[in-house]
């Protein structure tokens, strides 16, 4: 069972100017100035995992494929950063049930 924190919440529509983008592949800076990366498609769900090494705030598509992931300090702090990214665009959080092991079902079920 778990004792760690796990949020979900829905995304709907997308914000008309993206306020962070994230990507597959290295940065430019790190390839010689040649840019490979690949735009992540836009989530249908967001999960906010507490882990040994901080909080994530995750996003995943309808099928579950991921579409990136920040870094954050605190709770709070990983949803100023949603609600940076998807302003008027997601719904309640709620908390995964201890019992689930598995955030991301659970998160696209809802």
């Amino acid at each position: 069972m778990r004792t760690t924190i796990c949020l979900t919440a829905r995304v709907s529509g997308e914000p008309v100017v993206k306020q962070a983008k994230h990507y597959r592949g290295l940065p430019p800076e790190v390839t010689g100035g040649k840019d490979d990366r690949v735009e992540m498609p836009s989530p249908s769900v967001l999960i906010i995992q507490e882990k040994p090494d901080g909080i994530f705030l995750n996003r995943f598509v309808a099928t579950g494929e991921h579409a990136g992931d920040t870094w954050h300090r605190s709770l709070e702090e990983a949803k100023e950063q949603a609600a940076l990214e998807f302003a008027g665009h997601i719904s309640e959080w709620k908390e995964v049930p201890p019992e689930i092991d598995d955030p991301i079902p659970f998160a696209l079920r809802q």
